[in-house]
This record gives C-alpha cells, sequence and structure tokens, in this order.
C-alpha cells in the first residue's frame, strides 16, 4: 500500500513509533494508526497520524505523528531575522536553486545544483504513561492449565527485552 502517509519522512517516523511500540511490549495486532481530518488536527499540521493501542476499555490514543511543516522554522526565522535555511543538493538533478558551484578537477567538470530551503520539522509526540499501560495490559493473562483445576490465576509475564528498559 503506497501513497497512504504523504510524506515519506512521516511514513519513516511513524514505522518507528510502531517498532518501538511493538519492542516494548505492546501487541503489534492491538495497534492502529488513524489520520486526523483536516479539522481534527492543529492549524500547523498539514499531516497528522495518531498511534492508538486497544485496551479492554478500548481504543486509546498513546502517540502521534505531526508533520508541522516549515512552520515553526519560519516563525522563528520571521520573529529572530535569524535564517534557518539550510542548503542541499537537488535528488533528482534538476536546477531549481539558485546558486551553483562548479569545480574543475584534472580534466572533468563538476556541476552541482544548491539550493537553500527551510526544513520540514516532524514532530513524533508519546504518552508514556498510557504506553506503560498499555503494556502492563498486553501482559495480563490467566493461565489455561490453572482454570482446568479450577484454580484462577492471573499472570503478567513480559520478554526480558522490556527489563533492560
Amino acid at each position: 500500500m503506497e501513497g497512504i502517509i504523504l510524506d515519506e519522512n512521516l511514513g519513516f517516523f511513524a514505522a518507528r513509533v510502531f517498532m518501538f511500540l511493538v519492542k516494548i511490549g505492546i501487541d503489534s495486532a492491538r495497534v492502529r494508526f488513524r489520520q486526523l481530518a483536516a479539522h481534527e488536527r492543529a492549524h500547523y499540521s498539514s499531516e497528522t497520524w495518531v498511534v492508538e493501542i486497544m485496551l479492554s476499555s478500548g481504543w486509546l490514543l498513546c502517540a502521534g505523528c505531526v508533520d508541522r511543516g516549515t512552520y515553526d522554522l519560519t516563525r522563528h526565522e520571521k520573529a529572530t531575522g535569524i535564517s534557518f535555511k539550510a542548503t542541499g543538493f537537488t535528488s533528482d538533478g534538476t536546477c531549481r536553486s539558485s546558486s551553483f558551484s562548479i569545480s574543475h578537477h584534472s580534466r572533468l567538470t563538476f556541476i552541482s545544483a544548491v539550493r537553500k530551503f527551510i526544513p520540514r520539522v516532524i514532530e513524533a509526540g508519546f504518552g508514556f504513561g498510557r504506553i506503560l499501560f498499555g503494556i502492563l495490559e498486553h501482559s495480563y493473562w490467566n493461565r489455561q492449565e490453572d482454570a482446568q483445576r479450577g484454580v484462577s490465576r492471573s499472570v503478567i509475564h513480559r520478554d526480558k527485552t522490556i527489563y533492560s528498559l
């Protein structure tokens, strides 16, 4: 499924959030991503995805990934008068920049297109209390062999990876 998350960088961070949650003990089958509609997200956001985990009480929002665009750095630049522009090379080789660097090296001539731009900001936020509650609930289960003997025992069991955190 390509093109669901519009920005490649936002998609990268969303994948990392998912991998983090699974690594610390959240059941991957009980995680979902939900895109917020334009009227639900902040005015500076061009795209927002929230991460929800299923608990016994229902879906609980525990994290979010927001494409803040250039909103923050543009406002800082305007307020302080300091340039927050970065310099980068165009990835497709097209010339969309205002400056060029030409260097002569032996018999070869290299021309690099350089562009100045304000970087986009991707924000990933977490509700660690909610995540911890999810870890505990996803770790809680009843032993079947005890239930067959008429004994009710509940167990919290986690992989040892979580204990090193």
